[in-house]
């Protein structure tokens, strides 16, 4: 239902595994079903991130470097930059199943900081392995992290009156740096 598990569930959860309970009431794999494999899936999710970005931006003729970590980015992210007109250089994009998140990716910028320069380009953009963390590197090849991209959104969305409740929600991650900034906007 996408909630959290409450404390008492997860215990219960955790007391199945433990005593080995679960055993006699998970499904077998007769019971469980069939996968299939569906041979487009990679240009559908192409096709859906594009459908994400916002009609009234564009990112035509920009030249933008990604660092894919070796991981779960690399053969998505090249075509949907590149089908939104971005002329993109690709590095850490040769996983061979050890080699995810080593000295690439999210975590480690230096790589994409020096190919953004190197390559000239307007900014870099650096996955983690599995995808859902982003560190950008502008021109310069200077790092911006979550917060820097948390403050940049949150006031152009004020500017533009699109905060609702003039509120940002923010992570535990988040730096107190950027609630005292997000406060001398005062959102």
């Amino acid at each position: 239902e996408g909630f959290k598990f409450s404390d008492t569930m997860e215990k219960e959860i955790e007391d199945l595994i433990e005593t080995g309970r679960i055993n006699h009431i998970r499904p077998t794999a007769e019971d469980i079903g069939k996968a299939y494999r569906i041979d487009d899936a990679l240009g559908r999710y192409v096709v859906f991130c594009k459908n994400t970005f916002p009609e009234n931006l564009s990112i035509e003729g920009m030249k933008i470097v990604l660092d894919c970590a070796n991981g779960a980015t690399y053969r998505a992210a090249p075509p949907v930059f590149r089908e939104l007109g971005a002329q993109v250089v690709t590095i850490h994009d040769k996983p061979d199943g050890r080699n995810i998140n080593e000295q690439c990716g999210s975590q480690f910028t230096g790589d994409l900081a020096r190919e953004v320069r190197r390559t000239v380009s307007e900014i870099g953009l650096a996955f983690d392995g599995d995808g859902d963390r982003l560190i950008c590197v502008d021109e310069k090849g200077r790092e911006l992290n979550g917060d820097h991209l948390m403050f940049a959104c949150a006031r152009t969305m004020k500017e533009k009156n699109m905060l609702d409740g003039n509120l940002v929600v923010l992570t535990p991650m988040s730096n107190l740096g950027l609630l005292l900034a997000l406060d001398g906007l005062g959102i």
